[in-house]
Parts: structure tokens; sequence; C-alpha cells
């Protein structure tokens, strides 16, 4: 990883699809400040402030996932803005985890409150920068990859129960935890920043599209310079059962200028 004392970019885009099924959208994607659905944007940071990237993928009958999926965005949002500064990891695990037993209880509540919206939920995966360290979070099975050097990886765990009980004859979207919808919710939070070098490419996206294309399939498409944009449009090709949702990110380092 580059050290600590250089300047970090990210070069981000992302897309959102309804895929070829579905009358509607239920992901939601997360960059910085900014929450949207069935949109494509490239932008640039400086990861010396603190930023997050997420995907949620909402479930619920009635429109439900969609309602969840962006409250859990909206209330990250909220959440990440008002991060102090000088926490140490343990404590960022500890606060995030206490944010998702919140979000969780709250989703549960109006469920329960409202017959319409009784089970909703969301997965939800991302990447938080801060104070220079990058930590990857997940509940669900949406996806955190790592490509680097024509090499795709899987940084993530699957929180189904094809992946608890490894066991590949269980269908892949069953999955045993996210939040909102199951009597409690858990966040895998982990410090990934030794695990990153400049150049990499961090995927985050939805099962809409690592159930319709291979790892592979996905390796090969960022081979060939494959976008955001072009990830999608390969999952809609392969059949697009789901909602389909792709942010990729290009970690860049270089050194400051010295006097």
């Amino acid at each position: 990883m580059c050290a600590l004392n250089n300047h970090f970019s990210l070069d981000v885009q992302a897309a959102s699809d309804k895929g070829n099924k579905r009358d509607h959208n239920e992901d939601m994607i997360m960059i910085g400040n900014t929450i949207f659905r069935d949109a494509k944007i490239r932008l640039e940071f400086d990861t010396q402030s603190q930023l997050t990237l997420a995907v949620a993928d909402g479930m619920g009958g009635q429109n439900a996932g969609e309602i969840a999926s962006e409250k859990v965005l909206e209330s990250l949002l909220k959440f990440c803005e008002n991060l102090d500064a000088g926490y140490s990891e343990s404590h960022l695990r500890s606060i995030f985890n206490d944010w998702v037993i919140g979000i969780h209880d709250q989703l549960m509540d109006e469920g329960t409150q409202n017959p319409e919206r009784f089970g909703m939920g969301t997965t939800l995966c991302g990447l938080v920068i801060y104070a220079c360290q990058f930590y990857a979070m997940n509940a669900g099975d949406s996806r955190l990859y790592r490509f680097r050097k024509g090499i795709l990886e899987q940084i993530s765990n699957d929180h189904s129960l094809a992946a608890a009980s490894d066991d590949p004859n269980i269908p892949s979207n069953i999955i045993v935890n996210a939040i909102g919808g199951g009597k409690q919710a858990y966040l895998d939070f982990e410090d990934i920043t030794d695990r990153l070098d400049s150049g990499d490419v961090l995927l985050i996206c939805s099962d809409g599209l690592s159930d319709m294309l291979s790892d592979t399939d996905i390796e090969n498409i960022l081979k060939n310079g494959g976008s955001a944009k072009s990830l999608v449009d390969a999952a809609n090709n392969a059949g697009g059962k789901d909602n389909i949702s792709v942010i990729l990110a290009t970690l860049e380092c270089s050194a400051l200028d010295e006097d």
C-alpha cells in the first residue's frame, strides 16, 4: 500500500439498472454525499478526507425494498458526515456496528407498524475511507472485489445460506444477514489498507451482477477495459434477472512534492 503521507485519489464510476425482469429498481448507490439510482457518474476524490462508497440491494414486497435501501443509505450518509476525527480502528468498528443495529431496528419497527413494509430489508456493501485507511464493510450478499494486474479477487464474504453451509446446490439468493428483514443484523468491518496498492480497481456490486456473471466473466470484462456500464450491460445480456448496481473505483497514489 502507498505510504500514508502520500496523496491518494479515486477515479470513480457507477451505474445502476433495473434489469430485464424487474419493473423497478430497488438498488441504491452512495458515493460520498450523493445517493442515487438509475444514474451514471464519474468523479474524482482526494481521499485525505473521509469518503464512503456503498451499494444497497433492497428486498421486500410493495416496493418496500426500495424504501429500505434508501433509508439505510440516507442514514449511513448522515452517520458518516458526523464522524469525528481520531477514532481507532476498534472504536470505528464498534460505532459502525452500533449504527447497523440501530437502523436495523428502525426498519423492523416500521415493518411491524406498516404491513405493506413487513419484512423489508437491504444488503449493504461498501468501502469507508477514514484517516487515510480503507475499510471494507458488508452485510448480506452484495460484494466487494479487488481487480489487480488482470486478477479479480473477492474481498467481502457472502452472508448467504449457500456460503454458510458450503453447499453450492442451495440457491445463492437465500441470505442469512441483512439490515431489516430478520431478527438481527451484523456488519463485517475490516481494515484492508495493506491489501491495496496504486492502480488497484475496487468493484462494489449487488448480486444482480454476480448472479448473472461468473468471477471469470467479470475479470475478462475488466481486463478489456470494461466500465461500470459495460458490466451492467453484460449482466443484462446474460439475463438481467435482478436489479444491477456497480461501482468501480481506481486507486491512484503519488508522493507529495517535497520542498
